[in-house]
């Protein structure tokens, strides 16, 4: 998380009526926005905990997509106020999904790669490795799970090495497009060591308003409507769905006591003690709303909130030809460029 600290009570910019002007406090909103967005853009998290102290007065402001939700004001010089801190970070360290690491906020279809998951992606990715990855930082890439509408327990797993586009924007669609490959390590025998190279896919993440019609339904849509024969140019989506809708309907299944067939079942996950400060175990009531899906503005009970929140979806298509950049006449490049307008 990123924690701000302030001199006085009247830096706060949450607080309405100060002596600031406006624009004095919208400047100090936007920076802990752009601090809010650098940390869900580096570590992927579905939301991110901005922690202010104003002179001897904490704030707590949390970040989606959506909006930002700040805390009523805790006075660190009061007991009442340390023990709500105290049971703040108790919690933001003891989320209940994710690794090893994981904080509130995390998002547990997904971890960066480590050096096991580089090897194999270069002998993967065979003859072809150091030109893929020229330039690449590995750092940067991912290991995520996709979940097919109709196969809700049986996710297939993403190795994401290149970074194609990104929306920056924290309020918006967030859109994020990868080059990836398909992780078969656990399907395939001979680890992946051997065989022929592995097929690059796109994968793309977007958090998308409820009200739209989701983006895949459109693939569908040209799927069905333009013949075989005379599909041209267009790729086909693969896998994927809107993780947000997956989300809201596990949790509902947790808070009614019904069973969910995925491996993530949120009861068996339910932890002992909810905080320090509670003495007897969490109820299915008590169950945290979903991650991938906001609720931010429904629970502030903001008019035609449901409209406005996002949910979050992730899908992967298949490549269409190789990249311009790599054209071997002057020939393959103009008539590329047809084929695409034709497309």
């Amino acid at each position: 998380m990123a924690i701000e600290a302030k001199d006085v009570a009247g830096k706060d910019p949450f607080v309405t009526g100060a002596r600031e002007s406006s624009e004095v406090r919208s400047k100090r909103l936007v920076q802990l926005a752009v601090d809010a967005r650098s940390l869900m853009l580096e570590h992927g998290f579905l939301a991110s905990y901005l922690f202010g102290v104003y002179g001897s007065n904490v704030r707590v402001a949390r970040f989606d997509h959506t909006c930002v939700v700040a805390s009523s004001l805790l006075d660190i010089q009061t007991p009442e106020g340390l023990r709500g801190i105290q049971e703040f970070f108790w919690r933001f360290v003891h989320p209940w999904e994710g690794g090893p690491g994981a904080v509130v906020g995390s998002d547990p279809t997904f971890r960066k790669l480590n050096p096991v998951d580089e090897k194999w992606l270069r002998i993967r990715l065979a003859e072809e490795a150091d030109e893929m990855l020229e330039g690449v930082n590995l750092r940067e890439g991912r290991l995520v799970k996709v979940y097919d509408e109709d196969k809700p327990a049986e996710p297939k797993t993403f190795l994401l090495f290149k970074l194609l586009d990104v929306n920056a924007r924290l309020f918006s669609r967030s859109t994020m497009v990868w080059l990836g490959i398909e992780d078969t390590r656990c399907s395939d025998a001979s680890n992946g060591a051997t065989g022929a190279p592995a097929v690059l896919r796109v994968l793309k993440e977007s958090w998308r308003q409820v009200i739209r019609i989701p983006e895949q339904k459109f693939y569908q849509r040209l799927t069905d409507t333009i013949p075989a024969d005379e599909w041209y140019g267009l790729p086909k989506l693969l896998h994927g769905g809107d993780l947000g809708v997956r989300d809201v309907k596990r949790w509902e299944a947790a808070r009614s006591g019904q069973s969910w067939p995925g491996e993530d079942d949120l009861p068996a996950r339910m932890p002992s003690s909810s905080a320090p400060s509670t003495s007897s175990a969490p109820a299915f009531e008590d169950i945290p709303h979903p991650m991938h899906q906001t609720f931010s503005l429904r629970l502030c009970g903001a008019p035609n909130a449901k409209f406005m929140e996002r949910s979050h979806v992730r899908f992967v298509v298949d490549t269409v030809g190789r990249p311009l950049s790599r054209f071997k006449s002057t020939r393959e490049l103009v008539m590329a460029m047809r084929d695409a307008i034709k497309g």
